[in-house]
């Protein structure tokens, strides 16, 4: 193997070898993201080196499938859930523009850890129909929508006195700040790529 590795690097030198450099995406609630291109090859390990299969929820961008410990990225863009056991999962958000528009406009901050259950909802397609997911949170925490996969147009709209930022997000403006205030309600989603049923609700528990 050590034969084969060092062959592999000569032949790199040889051709002028780049180095190939890693992205983690940090978006604007703490939340990190790998950020391959399509192309790239990811692979999970646990603590002891070993295979450690992760399940994508909502589509996946890995040629291998849903389930899998390597992913060979085969699209060009789009955010990815997944999870694993005894992980605190992160996504996948394939491509150099993956969250730019949020990016640009919210930058992270360091006052605190948040404590929303799912700082990160996405919003997906289920049979057609639009959904998102749930979401439970305090006083001040941050919550950053995200459409799964190939959803890139999509609504969401909470109860008045929920958010600091108002009661509609879109993809281009995805944060809200739980208020003072807010209460548990139904909110409600709209995604036009959802074929049978572009509406749909989940819930935001508040603490």
């Amino acid at each position: 193997m050590r034969f084969i590795v060092l062959w592999v690097c000569g032949l790199m030198l040889l051709s002028g070898c780049a180095k190939r450099v890693s992205r983690l995406q940090v978006q604007a609630v703490g939340k990190v993201f790998l950020n391959p291109s399509q192309g790239d090859k990811l692979t999970w390990v646990d603590s002891h080196h070993e295979p450690l299969p992760v399940t994508f929820l909502y589509g996946s961008p890995c040629r291998e499938g849903d389930v899998t410990s390597t992913c060979t990225v085969n699209v060009s863009a789009g955010f990815y859930k997944y999870k694993c056991d005894g992980c605190i999962d992160p996504g996948v958000g394939v491509g150099s523009s993956s969250g730019a528009l949020v990016l640009r406009d919210y930058k992270p901050h360091g006052h605190g850890v948040n404590s929303a259950s799912t700082p990160d909802p996405f919003i997906y397609c289920d049979h057609g129909k639009a959904a998102a997911e749930s979401v439970e949170a305090s006083v001040g925490d941050r919550i950053q929508w995200f459409g799964a996969g190939t959803i890139t147009t999509w609504t969401v709209t909470v109860a008045a006195n929920t958010c600091d930022e108002g009661t509609t997000f879109t993809q281009n403006s995805p944060i809200c700040t739980i208020k003072s205030g807010a209460i548990t309600h139904p909110y409600q989603v709209q995604v036009p790529a959802c074929t049978s049923d572009p509406t749909g609700q989940s819930t935001l528990t508040i603490r």
